[in-house]
């Protein structure tokens, strides 16, 4: 085999592949179909699961639509290689038998890696499920639709690929060889990976050089998942002194929603004291409650920001025994790391907090949430990451 050919098999064993502008209309043909057909399978399940259409949930169908696509696209190029080389040996047409045999070979010899690496992809997203409460709502859509799609496709990958190989790679095909963009391709990328083979440990060290630099910048991110939102609203959150009375709480309710009535930007004020009729709602009457309804970014003053009007807003309800606190009526963006604020919080009350005897204090809301995901990720992770290593070596092995 010429020293080309047998780099660009080892390309593909690499998971890189090049292109071949001059095939592209007849590979539409079934990479079309079988992306098409993910895309109308999912929505099944996903009526079972009651997982709702939502931006999140068609973000995970967007982020799979690639991974849809390269695995009809390896197996097809495959089998067009392998093909055109046999054609090329050949002066007569290949009979019908040969012509199935050959592609129905090079489907099976490239089979079982697409499979194993769409597998792959989908146990590498199962953390996701792991979290909770207003993380777990925004993102588990987004992991059901992604792990549904990949899936679907690395079985449609194995069984309706082949099939339409067989029924579209036909004629006389053009060698890969004489494709003038495969030929500007291979120019680049071969020298390449001559010398990356030729210097494997080099290669080697450098990537993991590159790994550990970005071991510092994983120590410093924070703990809290939820991305920061602008979702159009505010939730203005001030805390009294124990013991106020309802008269004096409502009073201060009113000059509050006043005040924040005042800002242009401010479309509603909705505020509320004291707590519903019911076993979940724990709020005591020194604890109000305000939802501010914004107007859109348009009808705003120019150069306002979200930040300046929270800023401008908090220094104009400044009252004597009441702390402020803003947030929004689904996020908290207070902190970004609520592991670490819990720790320093800790520390500082044992050092400075001494309990009577029989009394304690337990950390909840969102970090018990995070406690619990962590101790998931515990058993988790070592399941995901001993099933990639063995579905990476079983493959490596097989070639």
């Amino acid at each position: 085999m010429p020293e080309t050919a047998s780099y660009s098999n080892r390309a593909r064993y690499c998971g890189v592949s090049t292109p071949r502008t001059l095939t592209w209309i007849r590979e539409a043909h079934f990479h079309g179909p079988a992306c098409s057909r993910c895309a109308w399978l999912f929505p099944i399940p996903m009526y079972y699961l009651h997982v709702t259409s939502n931006i999140m949930s068609l973000g995970g169908l967007a982020l799979a639509i690639n991974v849809l696509v390269d695995a009809a696209i390896v197996m097809v190029e495959n089998g067009y290689r392998q093909l055109s080389e046999h054609q090329s040996t050949e002066s007569a047409p290949l009979p019908e038998s040969q012509r199935r045999k050959i592609l129905l070979d090079s489907a099976k010899q490239v089979g079982p890696a697409i499979f194993f690496s769409l597998v792959i992809i989908v146990v590498s997203f199962l953390p996701v499920f792991l979290l909770e409460a207003q993380e777990g709502r925004m993102f588990l859509p987004l992991a059901w639709t992604k792990t549904l799609a990949v899936g679907l496709s690395s079985v449609l990958a194995i069984t309706l690929v082949p099939v339409l190989m067989v029924l579209f790679i036909r004629g006389r095909l053009i060698p890969e060889s004489r494709n003038p963009i495969s030929r500007i391709t291979q120019a680049i990328y071969l020298p390449i990976l001559r010398l990356c083979l030729r210097f494997r440990k080099t290669t080697l060290l450098l990537n993991l050089l590159f790994l550990i630099v970005t071991l510092p910048l994983a120590l410093h991110i924070g703990s809290q998942f939820m991305p920061p939102l602008f979702e159009g609203s505010a939730l203005y959150m001030p805390t009294a002194l124990p013991g106020i009375s309802i008269g004096q709480a409502s009073q201060l309710l009113q000059e509050q929603d006043r005040i924040i009535r005042t800002f242009p930007e401010v479309e509603t004020v909705f505020g509320s004291i004291g707590r519903s009729d019911s076993a979940t709602d724990n709020a005591p009457l020194d604890m109000y409650d305000t939802t501010v309804m914004l107007k859109p970014r348009s009808q705003w003053r120019p150069g306002m920001t979200y930040e300046n009007l929270i800023q401008e807003m908090d220094s104009k309800l400044q009252f004597p025994g009441l702390s402020n606190t803003w947030t929004m009526p689904v996020i908290d963006l207070s902190t970004k790391d609520y592991g670490g604020f819990v720790t320093h919080a800790s520390n500082l009350l044992k050092q400075k907090l001494a309990l009577p005897p029989g009394f304690t204090y337990k950390w909840s809301g969102e970090y018990e949430f995070e406690l619990r995901a962590k101790d998931r990720l515990q058993l988790i992770l070592p399941i995901v990451f001993c099933h990639l290593l063995v579905a990476v070596y079983g493959v490596s092995l097989r070639h």
